[in-house]
């Protein structure tokens, strides 16, 4: 049972012939499609339907959802198959989803006869999506089909709605649960992702190859009963077809592994002390210096076997994880991890339910082996070391812990026994191959009595002399787990480049939005760390292929043996491995290449906005200078220098020759001393210049009015950084009235800078102010900059708007224009959910406001804090409210839930309401309370108690001040 390498080759002598070939098997097809392939059928017309004309869409169902709503059928016994647990990939995760086999098998028929077609794509992921859609000779089959009314309507019961509308199936990435939903709001969770427990007994074993044969290993066999005994959560009657007989199961992976690690880890278990190994747990102890340790149910004991310091360890594990009510399961094997890389699991099933060793259904086996996977992944983070586990976070994309690995499963017997091409039947014995070892592959017999069943995730090998074979399985074993690391290397290559292609994007386009150049440079740190891990786990992909998966000693001797060394193809395996991890080096070559040119080109980057940074400034340093000169006062300083020049001449003149005054002559005593100040009539003429002077005065003083009306000033420049609607931007200014609009357009650049300045007469948002409003817009690439805001008052009147207030009020008015982009809007809406805020609280009838910083978005983080800020208890807090513009009208809305509070911005006024007087102590006990625990946080063992100042003095005199901590707690409590 031979497949050439090359394949068979079919011939035919005439096209008619072929023609008419295809025909016969296309109806030998149609001939086996029984009710179950006509309901899968119905299912797929359901989801599906082909164009019936040219401008028609076509509509395909995705395989996984498909499966989703077969395994809902199957639960709900509509459809008459079974189901085992198996590792797929959703949505770039990996996690266990009950899928039926056999419904696999029966749509694929429907395939090759024709009556589905199939259609592959690519997802996001970079993992092969497949989707059907049910072809035209299938609906008409369909109508025609034995699948009657009540068929029909209990499909439809199943994936309709009580309203009866459609059911569609989607996934929740945060939950990893699949949902079935319709259009009627109408939700309900499927259980495909709920794997189901057996009761077994395991044992461990290692093969006698890599074992020492002085250490015999530790035996359950004496524990068989207790699977008998145990239960199950199945929620299927399951259908057995084939059954295996005193097995023994090795899973293996490849993990990045060296000397050192191998060192550390035998220090670790404590292989050469006195008491070796222990309890172990993955949780990592915060607080190791303290006395008492918790940690969650669940830990794994440890006994070391045998080891070689710096080569290899032979460990024996029992998990103690939690299991539900009534499910048994001694789950303990055996543990090899080796210098190269190679990890090894193995383990002797004793029983599994009421089957003791022998006659082991592989419906049952298929559960037992996604516990095993799943537990010996926790296992092995227990026991490896914090950068490991982060390289295989790396490798894996958050998904190491449910890692594929590859089974070989060594039985003595299998039951029924047939030739190794009977088991691939394409039918029911196929299907329950399929659950334990993946999309079957190839089968042969090795000899009369002994048969070996590939598949995509392991190997089945039966028979009576297949554990002499043990050393071909394990080079088996190495080699085809690397290969499936190599497979998992190579998929996150891709997810790399798709990463670095967008950031590549993002640079191209950095001028579409200024906060991309963070983004770059945190994510290009991110590659670059990721590509460093990369490199690491290369070095050690090299090593582990340089040495020969199968010595030269070890090659078989036996006729069986050399049989299975030539199915195996071990060194051709492992030339297409070297092959491989060559391909995998270049890669990551050019990778490393690739994020050192982007490093280079976002360096470029800074230096162009660093460049237009300093230029901008150049200019506004300029035209502040010209500015300056223009309002430079020269005339009246001309003016005080004649002044002090004149003073200077007069007093030069006095100290040469002497001093004179003008009243000493007599022109002036008869011209201006006898008329203007003796004379009888001079009081009119003072008079006059009395009135005069007052007039001056108020003058002056008017002037002075009217400048401090103007002088004092309200200013802030709002920074924004974020895409707006240009059409709707350009109506908001057209509305507010744009007064002043300079544009820079240099042919250079891919931006074109528009300052729009306008005064905002809406005197409901700005507190009757009037401010004046300069917006900075690319309005090529729709960026809103900066907007520069101004309000002028008098300079004697207290400000009714801190300058802080001012962005949060633009920003709710472009919010109530539309103008802020949509994306931005709900980037926004989700960071400003998270980010702490301060209110302006208001006591009415008070006048002042208090600020109140609000670290949650909580009705009752908002409840104590101002409760706390005004000496109240929380429940003495009656109404908290706050103002809002509706139209042109201005109305109260009373905050009462959690919503309203994340909608509240920066610096808004609320107003509240208490009962009775408030309590002077409550803002101390606070302010000690949340001292004491963030103490407490910090691993410092303080109580209220403790932070009080210690007083000696029992009674106190009229007039002496009290702390605030005689208020809290009494004079009984100082002393």
């Amino acid at each position: 049972a031979f497949r050439p390498s090359g394949g068979y080759e079919i011939i035919f002598s005439d096209a008619a012939e072929a023609a008419e070939h295809d025909h016969l098997l296309e109806q030998e097809m149609l001939d086996q499609i029984t009710l179950e392939h006509y309901k899968l059928l119905y299912l797929v017309s359901r989801y599906s339907m082909y164009a019936r004309n040219v401008t028609d869409n076509e509509t395909w169902v995705r395989y996984q959802p498909l499966l989703v709503l077969m395994y809902e059928l199957i639960v709900a016994g509509v459809i008459d198959y079974d189901y085992a647990p198996a590792s797929a990939m959703v949505s770039g995760r990996r996690i266990y989803l009950n899928v039926t086999q056999e419904g696999r098998d029966n749509l694929d028929d429907l395939v090759e006869a024709k009556l589905v077609r199939a259609l592959r794509t690519i997802g996001d992921d970079k993992q092969p999506v497949v989707a059907y859609q049910i072809t035209e000779d299938g609906l008409r089959r369909l109508r025609a089909s034995p699948l009657n009314k009540g068929d029909r309507s209990e499909i439809d019961e199943i994936i309709q709605d009580p309203f009866g509308s459609l059911m569609m199936v989607g996934y929740d990435e945060d939950d990893e649960t699949f949902r079935l939903y319709s259009d009627n709001d109408f939700c309900v969770d499927s259980t495909v992702t709920d794997t189901e427990d057996v009761s077994y007994v395991s044992s461990p074993y290692l093969p006698f190859t890599v074992r020492d044969l002085k250490r015999p290993l530790a035996s359950n066999a004496h524990r068989a009963q207790e699977a008998a005994t145990g239960t199950s959560n199945l929620r299927d009657e399951l259908d057995v077809q084939m059954t295996l007989s005193r097995l023994v199961i090795l899973v293996g992976e490849w993990i990045p592994f060296g000397c050192n690690q191998i060192m550390q880890l035998t220090q670790k278990l404590g292989a050469h002390d006195r008491i070796q190994g222990g309890y172990f747990s993955s949780e990592i102890d915060r607080h190791s210096t303290e006395t008492s340790l918790e940690i969650p149910v669940g830990l794994t004991k440890v006994t070391v076997n045998s080891c070689d310091a710096a080569q290899w360890i032979n460990i024996e594990a029992e998990v103690e994880f939690p299991e539900d009510e009534g499910i048994t399961q001694v789950e303990n094997f055996g543990i090899r991890y080796q210098r190269d890389g190679t990890v090894l699991y193995g383990l002797k099933l004793e029983a599994v339910m009421e089957a003791i060793l022998n006659d082991i259904s592989l419906d049952n086996l298929a559960r037992v082996m996604t516990d095993i996977h799943v537990d010996s992944s926790k296992v092995t983070e227990s026991l490896c070391s914090h950068h490991q586990g982060k390289l295989l976070e790396m490798v894996f994309n958050g998904n190491e812990m449910n890692r594929n690995k590859v089974n070989v499963f060594i039985a003595e017997k299998i039951t029924p026994k047939l030739r190794a091409l009977r088991y691939l039947d394409g039918d029911a014995l196929e299907a329950e191959l399929k659950q334990i070892i993946g999309d079957t592959q190839h089968a042969f017999d090795i000899t009369e009595n002994d048969v070996v069943i590939f598949g995509d995730a392991g190997v089945l090998f039966a028979g009576p002399e297949c554990i002499r074979h043990e050393t071909l399985l394990l080079a088996y074993l190495a080699l085809k787990s690397r290969e499936d690391f190599v497979t998992n290397f190579f998929n996150r290559l891709f997810i790399i480049a798709e990463e670095m292609t967008k950031q590549q994007e993002l640079i191209n386009n950095f001028f579409e939005d200024p906060s991309h150049v963070q983004t770059i440079r945190h994510e290009l740190s991110r590659i670059n760390e990721d590509c460093i891990m990369l490199e690491e786990v290369m070095r050690n992909l090299q090593g582990s292929v340089e040495k020969e998966a199968l010595p030269e000693e070890h090659m078989p001797k036996t006729k069986g043996g050399k049989r299975l060394y030539h199915i195996l193809q071990i060194p051709k395996m492992q030339e297409s491995l070297r092959q491989r991890v060559q391909d995998c080096e270049k890669q990551v070559g050019a990778t490393r290449s690739e994020i050192e040119f982007l490093i280079e080109q976002i360096g470029i980057v800074m230096a162009s906005i660093r460049s237009q940074v300093n230029r901008e400034t150049k200019e506004l340093y300029h035209s502040a200078s010209e500015q300056m000169k223009l309002n430079d006062s020269s005339a009246s300083r001309d003016v005080m220098q004649v002044l002090i020049t004149g003073s200077l001449a007069f007093a030069a003149l006095d100290r040469s020759v002497g001093e004179w005054s003008v009243l000493w002559d007599g022109w002036m005593k008869f011209a201006v001393t006898y008329p203007l100040i003796i004379n009888e009539n001079a009081v009119w003429f003072w008079l006059s210049l009395l009135t005069w002077a007052f007039i001056a005065a108020f003058v002056l003083y008017w002037m002075y009015f009217t400048r401090s009306q103007q002088s004092g000033i309200i200013h802030h420049v709002a920074r924004f950084d974020m895409k707006v609607d240009v059409p709707k931007l350009f109506e908001y200014v057209r509305k507010k009235g744009v007064i002043q609009e300079d544009i820079v357009a240099d042919p250079n650049s891919q931006k074109c800078m528009t300052d729009f300045k306008y005064v905002d007469d809406n005197k409901t948002l700005w507190e009757h102010y009037t401010p004046t409003i300069v917006l900075t817009v690319d309005v090529r690439n729709g960026v809103l900059y900066h907007a520069d805001i101004a309000i002028t008052k008098p300079s004697f009147a207290p400000a009714r708007l801190f300058p802080r207030e001012l962005q949060a009020r633009l920003y709710s008015d472009f919010e109530r224009w539309n103008v802020i982009a949509k994306e931005t809007v709900s980037r926004g809406s989700i960071l400003e959910s998270d980010r702490t805020i301060t209110l302006m609280a208001n006591q009415p009838p008070r006048g002042h406001c208090r600020e109140v910083k609000i670290e949650e978005r909580k009705i009752a983080h908002l409840r104590e804090q101002l409760a706390l800020k005004f000496c109240y208890k929380v429940e003495n807090l009656l109404s908290v409210t706050t103002t809002k513009e509706v139209g042109d009208q201005i109305v109260e809305e009373l905050i009462e839930d959690d919503q309203q509070v994340v909608t509240l911005r920066e610096y808004q006024r609320v107003f509240v309401q208490f009962k009775g007087r408030p309590d002077p102590g409550m803002s101390a006990f606070a302010a000690r309370l949340k001292k004491v625990q963030k103490a407490q946080a910090a691993g410092v063992k303080v109580g209220l108690k403790e932070t009080k100042n210690k007083g000696k003095a029992k009674h106190r005199k009229y007039g002496e001040t009290r702390d605030e901590e005689d208020l809290l707690y009494g004079d009984a409590a100082a002393e």
